[in-house]
């Protein structure tokens, strides 16, 4: 899958779980995700991490979370795990 959609789809995902209502483009792609970078609890990243599973069609280990350590690493791991989908 390419990384531009990948980027896109993950922007939306990403700022439909943030409090306040963000614009997905303002998202910084060097923020960590977790830890205070977006502002996500337990909870909602919980969410996140289920809605990428099912939307991409792949599967998150527990030794892939440091893949969320920013923005722009996720849509790099995403984008190579979901290569296979059109």
């Amino acid at each position: 899958m390419r990384r531009e959609i990948v980027e896109k789809e993950l922007r939306e995902v990403l700022a439909s779980r943030m409090p306040g209502g963000v614009d997905p483009a303002a998202l910084r792609m060097d923020v960590p995700i977790f830890r205070g970078g977006f502002g996500l609890d337990s909870i909602s990243g919980l969410e996140l991490v289920v809605e990428i599973e099912r939307r991409f069609e792949i599967r998150i280990e527990d030794d892939d979370l440091d893949v969320f350590d920013s923005l722009d690493r996720l849509v790099d791991f995403v984008a190579a795990r979901a290569s296979g989908r059109q």
